[in-house]
């Protein structure tokens, strides 16, 4: 019997005072409570705000589970930061995760956690497996996704197993004669069928109840008593049991089961869609200054703001709890994450100005005219990028026209236009088309210019041809890969032509880009059906909105062409850009949505011209291929639909539920409950997205560039005209082939070596390639995640590091 509370850090409450005053205090006082009055009582409880919120504002309470804790009847139950939804966060937050939780509980009581604790979670990673043996955890227990009690190993993509239990849950309300009902039934399938001698029951009632209460203990008394010649009943904790069931030699013959779990709540996928979004984009912003703190602190001098980025990394893990991103607290809690999120942000500009500074003042910018104004672009992805810019509003003078130059004098071409300023401000910036060096930087000139020619005598760059075709019912847009055909008669795309091998991506019902709204009388808890959890799709009426305002063409080139379709739809208001760029094949969507209404899902069409796709899901550090069943299904950056001879992926920015129907992808764009919780969404939305189209097969490593690319923007940073002892651009670290993408580059947390994380994305072999300046001449050693037992490779050759990944394997590399 595993005594124990589900604490919900928010949810219908707010962390503090709720939380943090009432639930803490009654949840751990009553457990030490129970202590004292029974000897033979345990508790298990999980979290890390969980123990630091008791210590700050109960610590008598605090100091006696301390002693408890010593003793061994205070079980800290799982290692990680909070119990964490599991399809929004990415890869390298759910190793901080793992990372930060254990790190709390070895300094603050000396003991090394080797459970997973995941209540209520409803989305599980099937990459989790791995992340946790790598992390030193060895079994995992959930009660969501899985519809009975089970007892398994779960294994990961790459072979990692852990021991997955689903216990059944006694005395949380119910009446103890069918709680034991339900035990005995369980008891019998882990004797029978599994030939197990261990059986792990879990009792207590979670948040406002406290755990387990006196009378809760004492039938379990009772159960020990009546049933004692058959079995033994004892309190117990939960790494216990584990460490039973895996020595007993009955732990072979347990099922595997080699895939991701199922699924619950499915529209907590897109609920508080600016929840997703926020948390999406701290996760780039930390990594990126992650990544250039690093390079300036190990190459430069500048001191690592390790524990600041410690902090902003625990505020954006705190808010990874399953109910708030999950979008299913109440809007005063969703408040406290958007101020949590604005803290992270301002953290991590200021961080990664710092070390961009420190680069940037080092490297050498002076440009080919005295009134050249230099500007450096860092790419923090481990390979090269040719991107379109634009540089942030304000750099350029209202008015002012400008040429973009390299440091050799050749113009790029460059292109004027209007964006929103952070503050809602229309203002004017310069578009362009630059190369930059893998983790690396680039510079480049603005040089002030008439309006309609660069700096006379600068060599230009040529541009591909980029048109723009208005016809009587259609506005073609198109460049030497793509041809774009927007029905002027609807606002949908009718067509979308991949000119470079002569198909057409859509088929001929010419609704692509459509938007949909479907009547969703579901609940704010992420059910679609009231009192169901499992129901994998909303079920109400389902209309086109086509009630068009306006089309217009908003940008002609050279660098981009763009039109605006404005649609509306009861009281809200759509409007849908449509852009080509310069060059390739990606078609780049940003619909802003005034959102005013409520009981609907809004979702986007894309009809392609296949029938049986094979649909990919990118997941954490890896895929997983899905069925296009019409089922809500959750992404990372991208979804993939292909067929023999072709494919289309299509990336998102932090909109992470899709449906497959046939050959129609959908993705969600945002939900409008009103009950428990109103969370209708209400008010502005800016939505990017983009179709990419390729031959088949699909090469993961491929997708995987194209989305951590579309989430992961060049940085632009202003600087002076100077000398310096570095060039004009350089790259520090290079990752190859395509399939070896790097998640994370760090300072290790208690050592200056650079830590590295990478992940092989396909499902085969490969053989990684490291190099740049942050591993030339230095030796390389793969450790765990924790950063511990390394184990040397060998020595980079030619200034390349080489070392073997499996299929679906995530490495961690230690530099020194």
């Amino acid at each position: 019997m595993i005594p124990q509370s589900h604490v919900d850090l928010a949810w219908l409450w707010r962390w503090d005072p709720e939380t943090v005053q009432v639930c803490c205090k009654l949840t751990h006082g009553q457990a030490i409570s129970n202590m004292n009055a029974f000897l033979d009582y345990t508790f298990s409880q999980s979290q890390v705000p969980l123990y630091r919120a008791t210590e700050q504002q109960h610590p008598d309470i605090f100091k006696q589970m301390e002693a408890r804790i010593k003793e061994g009847r205070w079980e800290v139950a799982g290692g990680l930061f909070v119990e964490f939804e599991g399809a929004e966060p990415c890869g390298e937050s759910i190793v901080r995760q793992c990372v930060l939780g254990k790190r709390y509980f070895k300094q603050r009581f000396g003991i090394d956690v080797t459970t997973c604790w995941q209540e209520d979670a409803w989305t599980h990673p099937w990459q989790l497996p791995q992340v946790l043996v790598k992390c030193g955890m060895d079994a995992f227990f959930f009660n969501r996704g899985w519809q009975r009690p089970a007892l398994f190993w779960w294994q990961g993509p790459d072979g990692s197993r852990v021991l997955a239990v689903k216990p059944v849950h006694a005395l949380k309300g119910r009446s103890p004669f069918l709680d034991w009902m339900a035990i005995k039934k369980w008891i019998a399938r882990n004797v029978r069928r599994h030939g197990l001698q261990d059986v792990m029951v879990r009792i207590g009632k979670g948040d406002h109840g406290g755990g387990p209460s006196r009378g809760d203990i004492e039938h379990v008394h009772a159960w020990a008593r009546r049933h004692g010649t058959r079995c033994t009943i004892a309190f117990s904790r939960f790494d216990t049991y584990k460490n039973a069931v895996i020595a007993s030699p009955a732990a072979r013959r347990l099922p595997v089961h080699a895939s991701e779990l199922g699924f619950e709540l499915q529209g907590d996928l897109t609920n508080c869609g600016e929840i997703k979004t926020r948390n999406r984009h701290c996760e780039a912003l930390l990594l990126a200054a992650e990544k250039f703190s690093t390079i300036a602190a190990r190459l430069h001098g500048m001191a690592y703001p390790r524990v600041e980025l410690e902090r902003a990394w625990e505020k954006l893990l705190f808010n990874q709890f399953h109910d708030i991103i999950g979008g299913s607290s109440i809007p005063d809690a969703c408040k406290d994450a958007h101020h949590d999120y604005d803290q992270v942000e301002q953290f991590g500009r200021a961080c990664l100005d710092q070390a961009i500074e420190c680069i940037s003042t080092r490297v050498t910018t002076r440009g080919v005219s005295e009134s050249a104004r230099p500007f450096l672009l860092f790419n923090p992805l481990a390979w090269d990028r040719v991107e379109v810019v634009d540089l942030p509003p304000g750099l350029i003078t209202p008015g002012e026209h400008v040429s973009i130059s390299t440091p050799d004098g050749r113009v790029l071409p460059s292109q004027k236009v209007t964006v929103a300023s952070r503050d809602g401000r229309v203002v004017e910036s310069t578009m362009f088309e630059a190369s930059i060096p893998a983790t690396g930087y680039a510079t480049i000139h603005a040089i002030p210019c008439s309006r309609d020619a660069g700096d006379p005598g600068l060599p230009v760059l040529p541009v591909p041809s980029l048109r723009i075709t208005e016809g009587q019912d259609s506005i073609m847009l198109e460049n030497e890969a793509i041809e774009v055909e927007i029905d002027t008669r609807t606002g949908n795309v009718g067509r979308i032509k991949d000119k470079l091998h002569d198909r057409e991506l859509l088929d001929a019902s010419r609704r692509g880009n459509c938007l949909v709204a479907i009547v969703d009388e579901g609940d704010s808890e992420g059910r679609f059906v009231k009192h169901h959890d499992i129901a994998p799709r909303p079920y109400g009426a389902q209309s086109d909105i086509s009630r068009v305002v306006s089309i217009k063409i908003t940008e002609r080139g050279p660098i981009r062409a763009a039109i605006d379709v404005i649609k509306r739809y009861q009281a809200s208001t759509f409007t849908q850009r449509i852009m080509v760029h310069v060059r390739g094949a990606r078609v780049d969507f940003c619909t802003t949505i005034d959102w005013h209404d409520v009981h609907r899902m809004i979702k986007v069409a894309f009809p392609l011209n296949m029938s049986t796709p094979a649909v990919t899901y990118h997941t954490q550090f890896g895929t997983i291929v899905r069925l296009a069943d019409g089922c809500e299904y959750p992404a990372q950056y991208w979804i993939d639909l292909s067929c023999e001879d072709s494919g289309v992926t299509l990336l998102n920015d932090a909109r992470h539920a899709h449906d497959v129907e046939g050959g129609q992808v959908r993705m969600s764009l945002l939900r409008s409950p009103t009950e428990p919780a109103r969370n209708a969404d209400e008010g502005l939305h800016v939505i990017r997205y983009a179709l990419l189209p390729h031959v088949a097969p699909l090469v993961p490593g491929e997708a995987m560039r194209a989305g951590y690319a579309f989430n992961n923007p060049v940085v632009v940073a202003t600087t002076t005209p100077h000398a310096g002892e570095l060039p004009v651009r350089a790259s520090y670290l290079r990752a190859t082939p395509s399939d070896v993408v790097v998640e994370a580059i760090k300072l290790g947390f208690d050592s200056d070596a650079v830590v590295v994380r990478c992940f092989n994305a396909s499902n085969a072999p490969v053989e990684a390639h490291l190099e740049g300046i942050l591993v030339a001449g230095k030796r390389l050693a793969e450790i765990t995640m924790l950063e511990d037992h390394p184990r040397e490779l060998p020595p980079a050759t030619a200034g390349i590091a080489r070392f073997k990944c499996t299929p679906a394997e995530i490495k961690t590399i230690a530099i020194r």
